[in-house]
């Protein structure tokens, strides 16, 4: 399914937006909890620290510039394996 991570964020997007913006605290009216977004939206997008991602968990290089041929030819499996590149 080409859609599902997309999908993912969307929604993991939608449930921080619910818990930390329109359900965080109570509004007088919409009008003033709709006069926050725009500020919530930056603090989410530049402040907020981010979940640490799976590929940095396991070691995971995530850097364009990292090659990863170096860390396939040291893989226990595949010594003396012609470099790949």
């Amino acid at each position: 399914m080409a859609f599902s991570q997309p999908n993912g964020m969307v929604k993991r997007f939608n449930r921080t937006l619910a818990a930390e913006w329109a359900y965080a605290e109570k509004y007088l009216s919409d009008e003033v909890r709709s006069a926050t977004y725009q500020s919530w939206l930056y603090h989410y997008n530049r402040h907020r620290s981010k979940p640490e991602s799976a590929a940095s968990r396991v070691g995971i290089p995530t850097s364009p510039g990292i090659a990863f041929s170096s860390r396939i030819n040291h893989h226990p499996r595949r010594q003396g394996a012609p470099c790949p590149g």
